[in-house]
């Protein structure tokens, strides 16, 4: 079973993968799979290159995200272009990386699921849901100003919706403990 973990920025998607790794169930990140399109020989990474030129790369040839994220905020549409070409590729590794896995259930943090609407190309979508002060606590923590964080939140659907389209609620209001309990239970019953 193919299985999406997401939910809105600093909910606690990472604390429920870094739970399913320590309880041995394979979990891969849809952000890293992205950043290995912009290495040098993929698709994306040529986009980019004859898209922004040769000022985004580094002295190493690999793109400069510093440089790249500049030009994709500079307009909406820039951002929405790279997200039509990357969410496909993104998917197609998302695929091979399950066919090749062999364990049953195996699951993929994908930060902007919905937004990409690829929420039908998994068996189940679980959302991680927190109040909006936890989140925002957790992130100030991080070093995001409040300015950064609505202006990530704009990029998202809102955690409502998220809730309504999801299989599985996952709250993560209280402890690490409390969470990975109630893992432990969502998976206990999948299994039943």
């Amino acid at each position: 079973m193919k299985i999406a973990i997401t939910g809105t920025i600093g909910s606690g998607k990472s604390s429920v993968s870094c739970i399913l790794k320590s309880l041995n169930y394979p979990v891969y990140d849809a952000d890293l799979i992205a950043h290995d399109l912009y290495k040098p020989g993929e698709p994306i990474y040529d986009y980019l290159i004859s898209r922004y030129g040769g000022e985004l790369l580094n002295d190493d040839a690999t793109i400069n995200r510093k440089i790249l994220a500049h030009h994709l905020f500079l307009a909406d549409e820039n951002i929405m272009e790279l997200e039509d070409k990357i969410f496909p590729e993104v998917m197609d590794k998302i695929n091979h990386i399950y066919e090749s896995d062999p364990q049953d259930l195996v699951f993929f943090e994908v930060s902007m699921l919905f937004e990409a609407q690829l929420e039908g190309q998994f068996d189940e979508v679980w959302v991680v849901n927190t109040t909006d002060a936890i989140r925002y606590q957790r992130l100030l923590s991080r070093g995001l100003t409040h300015h950064d964080i609505k202006k990530r939140e704009q990029r998202q659907i809102p955690t409502s919706t998220k809730l309504k389209l999801a299989d599985r609620i996952l709250d993560n209001n209280a402890t690490q403990d409390a969470l990975k309990a109630l893992i432990i239970e969502t998976l206990e019953r999948m299994s039943a």
